[in-house]
Parts: C-alpha cells; structure tokens; sequence
C-alpha cells in the first residue's frame, strides 16, 4: 500500500512514522520532515510540466543525501523521492508552526499566519508558479498533518470514547 493510499483514502498504517515522535532529538524530527517533503514532492511533480518546479521540488543530486535521507533509504525500494533542501526548510519550518497550534480550534488558519509571518522571505526557484507551488505545498502538508493528528488525538481517547458511547445509549432523545 502506497503512501498516495495512506493520504488519499485515510488509511492510516504508517502511525509508527508520527507517533510517540520525540522533538527534542533533531535527527528524528529531521528523517520524519525529510521523508514527507518527499511524498509531497512526488505529488507536486505530477501535478506541474514545469521543469524550473519539478527542480525546486526534487533533489537531482543523486549522490549525496547525507543523514536526513536515512528514513527514505531504509523504507525505499527505488520508488521514494528525494526532496529539494529548500521543501524540506520550507517544511521544517511548517511543522514547527502545526505544532504551536495543533490543539487550537483554527489550525489551519493560525498555522498558515504563523508561518508566513515567521518566514517573509520564502524562495522558490520558480517565479511563475512560485505563489501557487508555495499554496499546494503548504495546503497539502497541513491537510495531511492535521489528519494525522486527529487520528492519534481519536486512537489517544478511544478508551474515553466507549465509554460516552455506552453512556450516550442509556440516554433518552
């Protein structure tokens, strides 16, 4: 089962890769961040023909991917996408405004305010595209974060959730 699957049809088998993540051991956080601006490039690639974004997507250099790339090698068969060092900046820096506002109500609006108001000078090699590439990406990763999260906030309480469940059928509508 790809991770188009995991996204696209809310099938959540790769739990392992967001659960019980430790923030303070950067090498973690680091592999984690790396692999998703992988998934997320490889969606970008086939959403655009542009040669100057597939670039500012992809890293094309083949022969050095140093320690980021570790959770990508290990889980790769040849199918996973190296990441541009500029998405997965962009994307560092994406998760560390999610997680300031994860648990508030508007998520994604503050998160996107947040991050735009810490980050003035994103660049994107693309000027043509770079408004819309820059959108996509920070739409995507936070569609696909937020749905992670609700997930493991509902796995978290799903003990307290059987128990309103049992306690909502002795109650008269």
């Amino acid at each position: 089962m790809g991770i188009n699957n995991i996204v696209d049809e809310e099938c959540w088998d790769l739990d392992d890769i967001f659960l019980e993540h430790n923030y303070s051991d950067s090498t973690v956080f680091d592999c984690i961040v790396y692999y998703l601006a992988g998934y997320i490039a490889k969606r970008l690639i086939r959403k655009t023909k542009c040669v100057q974004c597939i670039n500012g997507l992809k890293n094309l250099n083949t022969t050095k991917f140093g320690t980021l790339a570790e959770l990508v090698i290990a889980k790769s068969r040849g199918y996973l996408t190296h990441p541009d060092s500029n998405l997965f900046n962009i994307l560092k820096s994406l998760e560390h405004s999610f997680n300031k506002f994860a648990d508030e109500l508007n998520v994604f609006d503050k998160t996107c305010e947040d991050f735009f108001k810490n980050n003035v000078h994103i660049t994107f090699p693309c000027v043509d595209h770079r408004t819309s590439m820059l959108t996509d990406i920070t739409v995507y990763y936070l569609v696909m974060r937020m749905r992670q999260y609700s997930y493991i906030e509902n796995q978290n309480n799903k003990k307290l959730n059987k128990t309103k469940k049992k306690l909502s059928k002795l109650v008269n509508t």
